[in-house]
């Protein structure tokens, strides 16, 4: 064999492969702690944990003989060895200042509903807060964020008021006023709002129930209709109390706006209810009604009325030197500086506000835009320069000026939020009548029974000269550039003597004299249950029995025991009752009222006469719960989930309860409800993000 033989069969040896050493795994050894006292097992049994260093350590002998002699080991087994035992005197400290804690991240929550402060201030606030008090112990042991506090706001506040609002109905009688509107995301929303009496402080109170969502919400229930339709928001009303067990025979009145799908005579939520709740009763909000026949009315005057009042605000509207320059001229007539308003067809009492706003500034618009006409020669300026020198257009506003506010005062005044059920069919007619008398006979108009008044029977007119416009409206007409156009004259009282009928014949349409109801509430006035005269006229309460049918027991005895409190009321002695002229705190206090016998001696009637004032007069508790909506999700809050501005708006109304935040205490339910369980309400998690403030605003591109 040759050299390279070899070498070859050299290389085709290979040595053997040497056996791997695999060290065994240590398993945690409970006879350790014997020497070691801060040792302390884990769930994996191949580790083990120092109690003094807060440290993971191998389960090995060696490990922790050398953790044992390092010297930060040393150090904190020393400092701890040096600390006092305190346990036994402190064991009860940690349970006060939790509770402490709780009342005070409660009442900051109540700060915040009550203020529409964003949410998001809080991860600021409650931090500065603690830098400012360093010592307090309440603030120190505070942990309140964005997410807590939303639910503080929606699952403690408000829903711990909400159930106090269920336990009422319950067992009270109570009308449901309801409406529709679509917020700044172009959410659609049905507020419901809840009128009963508040026993706790004896008033007839209106309360925000509810805040649903139409579109895209889980009251749905998975249909694809769209349409908001009478009988979908019939349900959905419905809905909302049953869910909660409330008796729906508690329900005595609904009331809304006049709209089709509200109040339509077939297939409408008023509809549904007639037909499901026999002898409930209907109200159309009287405000939307007499703003409608106002704007009707309206119709009946010359276009360029309105045209001037428009023109007049949008040549001022978006310059702040055209404002300025106009306050010279009203400097120099020594008249009050006031900015033009914008006459708004939503809201109610605007139109008024408009036209004396420009009846006051009239002489220096004439001025200004006499000055602005020769400087600018601008054709907007030119119309609004000849429309304010023509002496017939100061009339139409003159008339105006004389009878807008019988509507506005009316509208104004039923839309408190005290009972003035009372007074509705008294104030209504008194508007009917007076407007009528101003170009019909007064002789017809006050011996023919309301209802049976024709406003356009032409035979019962007067001379169009001898209509009543106003005071300013007749000393106007004598003016010579007046007298100088008898055409134009005549025109302008035809005008005005339609604007008359039309508002008479709206009134009539919208309203019904014969509703039995409403005019024998009047009796229920502390005056006229009082009165020994009045009861030459309604000697029993019988005609009110018969339209009220809902509200009585279905017991004969009863119904007649209420009618001999009534027959006897008059003879009451008690001068505190006797004084009191608010009504519903009036019968409460004689629902409580005891003879000397220890007898509540006119409760029944009282239970009765407090259920019927429980019917709504008018809609606006729902247009100002929309306005709060208005106020609480805003453009840099337009991400707001409804169920958050639902609990929103319900803890708002606890606190205001209280009158302010500062007086308000959170009860014992809200402080036990402060716990964890407060974040595993349904659908909390997934609307958590559309809960974040500050998101942004809506961006559109072209």
């Amino acid at each position: 064999m040759d050299h390279k033989d070899k070498e070859s069969e050299d290389e085709d040896v290979t040595p053997p492969k040497k056996k791997k050493y695999t060290k065994r795994v240590q398993k945690y050894r409970s006879m350790w702690e014997k020497t070691l006292k801060w040792l302390t097992p884990e769930e994996d049994n191949t580790k083990a944990f120092c109690k003094v260093c807060n440290v993971s350590l191998k389960a090995e002998l060696h490990v922790l003989k050398l953790h044992d002699a390092c010297q930060r080991h040393k150090q904190n087994l020393s400092a701890k060895k040096a600390q006092p035992f305190i346990e036994k005197f402190t064991l009860p400290i940690p349970t006060i200042i939790r509770n402490d804690v709780k009342v005070a991240e409660i009442k900051l929550a109540g700060f915040f509903a009550e203020h529409n402060v964003p949410f998001t201030l809080v991860d600021h606030l409650v931090p500065l807060l603690k830098e400012i008090a360093p010592d307090s112990r309440t603030l120190s042991d505070m942990q309140l964020g964005r997410t807590k506090l939303t639910a503080l706001v929606k699952n403690v506040i408000g829903l711990e008021h909400k159930n106090d609002l269920i336990q009422t109905l319950k067992m009270s009688k109570f009308s449901i006023l309801t409406d529709e509107s679509t917020d700044i995301s172009c959410q659609k929303t049905a507020c419901i709002v809840v009128r009963y009496y508040d026993q706790g402080c004896s008033r007839i109170r209106s309360s925000f129930w509810e805040l649903i969502q139409l579109f895209g919400d889980s009251a749905d229930q998975g249909t694809v209709d769209t349409s908001v339709t009478g009988e979908r928001l019939y349900n959905v009303i419905v809905n909302s109390f049953e869910k909660h067990n409330i008796p729906l025979s508690n329900v005595v009145g609904f009331a809304s706006d006049g709209c089709n799908v509200m109040m339509g005579k077939n297939n409408s939520v008023a509809s549904r209810f007639i037909d499901n709740f026999p002898g409930i009763v209907i109200v159309k909000c009287i405000c939307h009604s007499a703003h409608l026949c106002d704007s009707e009315a309206c119709k009946q005057l010359p276009r360029h009325c309105e045209d001037l009042s428009r023109n007049i605000y949008n040549h001022f509207k978006y310059s702040s030197k055209r404002q300025h320059d106009f306050r010279q001229f009203q400097s120099f007539l020594n008249l009050e500086i006031h900015k033009l308003l914008h006459p708004s067809q939503t809201r109610w009492l605007s139109l008024n506000e408009v036209v004396g706003r420009i009846i006051e500034q009239w002489d220096a618009l004439k001025l200004y835009f006499t000055n602005t006409w020769l400087s600018d020669r601008l054709v907007a300026t030119e119309q609004i320069f000849n429309a304010l020198n023509d002496p017939f257009m100061k009339l139409y506003y003159l008339f105006l000026l004389w009878i807008l506010p019988k509507f506005t005062e009316f509208n104004k005044y039923f839309q408190s939020a005290r009972v003035v059920i009372t007074e509705l069919h008294t104030k209504i007619v008194s508007l009917y009548c007076d407007i009528l008398m101003c170009y019909m006979d007064r002789v017809y108009v006050q011996t023919t029974p309301v209802e049976s008044i024709n406003p356009n029977d032409s035979s019962k007119f007067i001379s169009v000269n001898n209509m009543y416009l106003g005071v300013n409206v007749l000393n106007h007409l004598n003016d010579t550039d007046v007298k100088s156009s008898p055409q134009l004259e005549q025109d302008f009282r035809l005008r005005c003597r339609q604007f008359l009928i039309t508002a008479c014949e709206q009134i009539k349409k919208r309203f019904d004299f014969r509703d039995g109801i409403l005019k024998f509430l009047t009796a229920l006035s502390p005056e006229n249950a009082l009165s020994n005269s009045f009861r030459s006229h309604y000697p029993s309460l019988q005609p009110l029995y018969a339209v009220s049918k809902r509200f009585l027991p279905n017991n004969v005895n009863m119904i007649q025991a209420i009618d001999d409190e009534w027959r006897k009321l008059p003879m009451l002695t008690d001068d505190g009752i006797r004084k009191e002229q608010i009504i519903d705190t009036f019968w409460g206090k004689l629902a409580s009222y005891k003879n000397v016998l220890g007898e509540y001696e006119y409760r029944n009637l009282a239970l009765f006469a407090i259920s019927l004032l429980c019917i709504p007069h008018a809609n606006a508790d729902c247009e100002r719960i929309f306005s709060k909506v208005n106020l609480i999700k805003t453009k840099p809050r337009n991400k707001l989930a409804t169920r958050t501005v639902n609990g929103a708006l319900l803890a708002s109304q606890c606190i205001a309860n209280s009158e302010s935040c500062l007086k308000f205490q959170p009860t014992t339910a809200m402080v036990k409800s402060c716990n964890s369980q407060m974040y595993d309400h349904k659908n909390f998690k997934e609307e958590e993000n559309l809960e974040e403030e500050g998101d942004g605003d809506f961006i559109f591109s072209n």
